[in-house]
Formats: C-alpha cells, sequence, structure tokens
C-alpha cells in the first residue's frame, strides 16, 4: 500500500496556512526541506504531490509543475501538461493513485485547506509532516488547517527546529495511530 503523507507549514497557535493564495511565511530553509523530502526516493519510482487548484496557482509558473515530482491537481478545469494528471473527485483521484501505483515511491498530499480536510476526513492519511512556526507578529490569515487533525496521530519526534528573523520553526513527524 502506497504511503500518503500530509506535508504542511502551519502557524502553532492559530493553524493559519495562507493568506490570498499565498503561504504566510516565505521560510527558504523550509522550502528547501519541501522540495527534499517530497523529491527524494529509495526507489526509481517517482514520489506524487497532490493539491488543489489554488495551491497549484500558487506556484510560480516558473515552477510548475513541480520538477521531478508526479503532480495530482484536483481540478474541474483540466490541466494540459504532461506531468500533471487533473482530478475533479476523490472517485478520480482514487483511480488515478491505483493507475500509478506500480509507478510511485510516496504520496505528499501539499494542501491547501480543502485538499487537507478532504483527506483527513477520508482517513486516508497515515503520516503528517508538519513544520510548526510560531512569530512573536501577529498574523492574518485566510486558509487553516485544522491542528484538532493531530490529535489522531502520535508524534514521532522533531526532524529539526531553527530560529530566524522573528519567527521559531520545528519540524514534526506523526504517525496515524489508527494505521
Amino acid at each position: 500500500m502506497l504511503s500518503r503523507t500530509i506535508i504542511v507549514a502551519v502557524d502553532k497557535m492559530t493553524g493559519g496556512i495562507g493568506k490570498n493564495g499565498n503561504l504566510l511565511y516565505s521560510i527558504p530553509k523550509d522550502l528547501r526541506h519541501f522540495a527534499k523530502i517530497t523529491t527524494d526516493s529509495e526507489t526509481l519510482h517517482k514520489n506524487a504531490v497532490v493539491m488543489g487548484r489554488k495551491t497549484w496557482d500558487s506556484i510560480p509558473l516558473s515552477k510548475r509543475p513541480l520538477k521531478n515530482r508526479i503532480n495530482i491537481v484536483f481540478t474541474s478545469n483540466k490541466i494540459e501538461h504532461p506531468d500533471v494528471y487533473s482530478v475533479a473527485s476523490m472517485d478520480e483521484y482514487k483511480q488515478v493513485e491505483y493507475e500509478l501505483s506500480d509507478h510511485l515511491n510516496k504520496i505528499f498530499i501539499i494542501g491547501g485547506q480543502q485538499i487537507y480536510t478532504m483527506f483527513m476526513g477520508h482517513g486516508l492519511v497515515q503520516e503528517c509532516i508538519c513544520t510548526h512556526i510560531k512569530s512573536n507578529q501577529p498574523i492574518i490569515f485566510d486558509a487553516i488547517f485544522d491542528l484538532s487533525y493531530l490529535h489522531k496521530f502520535q508524534s514521532e519526534g522533531v526532524i529539526d527546529q531553527w530560529a530566524e528573523n522573528d519567527i521559531s520553526c520545528t519540524i514534526v513527524r506523526y504517525s496515524n495511530l489508527h494505521y
């Protein structure tokens, strides 16, 4: 069975993940971590990144699709690109995942809010990798990651932590208690 992992950078206090279609924080070290973990594979197979249309739109054109990964986008409008699979429903997603399963290493759910909610609601997530961000500055957000989801998971420990400017970051790996 393929492993599905949510990867998210989230404000530790509010659960905020975005504002106006962008990440709340642009943290170079965390972005490098995201690229490494979603690209690295123990096999010859690629990883998949699964996202909603708003997340897809937030990626700069020069970086789309995310290279060296299979991109799966939930959207009602087909994206015309050979390295992108467009799906309009969870049933379509499951069919694409099944068709690609022999060619995939891991699946990373990368957002946004609706996609996290959908995958958590269907009980399809085995692991979460969360960058918990603490800032001394007040933040305004319009997209969240429901931190109560993590109650279904057990912390497997801190992967990394650091501070820069007015923020501190802690990356934690969680595993689903029901898998």
